[in-house]
């Protein structure tokens, strides 16, 4: 159980001598201006399918002559609202101001084969987005998403209604059982 939680703690983590550069925000917006294509993988820690491709992208890393980026979008919202980032891990793949979604297997072949030649055909492709720092919402500091906060708020309205209901049912009952005994009285 021991060697499980540490698999858990420690798994994501790249490589001490990785050649995958490992961002923020502002770091990333540096690396967008310049004219090197890249891949950047956009993850999330806990991300079962992140820790699954991290050590296949440090061996691609140290085997083609390619640029790999990482970003951690827990660590960095910014970039995860910046690409519309909607599931864990994203590749993307970035040249000439364009980002091309990479679909399909996480392999090495199929990867090193969307970069050298079939990002053009990707599916997804749209203009690198303008970077904005991210502004910390109050549904973003206290809640994870608007899914939890709506949730949080129906379960609270639930919650009050209910007890509502039970007092007034509890007030009724009172009232029924005041009556069932004057009744009982009466016919004695």
């Amino acid at each position: 159980m021991f060697f499980l939680f540490i698999y858990c703690v420690v798994a994501h983590q790249f490589k001490s001598d990785s050649r995958i550069l490992q961002l923020n925000g502002e770091q990333l917006e540096s690396e967008l201006q310049k004219s090197e294509p890249f891949l950047m993988m956009l993850y999330a820690p806990w991300c079962g399918h992140c820790k699954h491709l991290i050590p296949v992208l440090d061996q691609l890393a140290d085997q083609v002559d390619y640029k790999f980026i990482a970003v951690d979008c827990v660590a960095n919202p910014d970039a995860k609202k910046r690409f519309g980032i909607k599931g864990y891990p994203t590749l993307l793949y970035v040249k000439d101001n364009k980002t091309h979604k990479f679909q399909g297997q996480r392999t090495p072949e199929l990867i090193i084969k969307f970069i050298q030649e079939d990002y053009a055909q990707s599916k997804e492709i749209s203009d690198v987005p303008k970077y904005e720092p991210y502004q910390e919402g109050f549904i973003d500091k206290y809640f994870n998403n608007i899914w939890i906060f709506i949730a949080v708020i129906v379960l609270s309205t639930l919650t009050i209604v209910v007890t509502f209901l039970c007092i007034n049912d509890y007030k009724e009952n009172k009232k029924l059982d005041q009556m069932e005994k004057k009744l009982q009285e009466k016919k004695k």
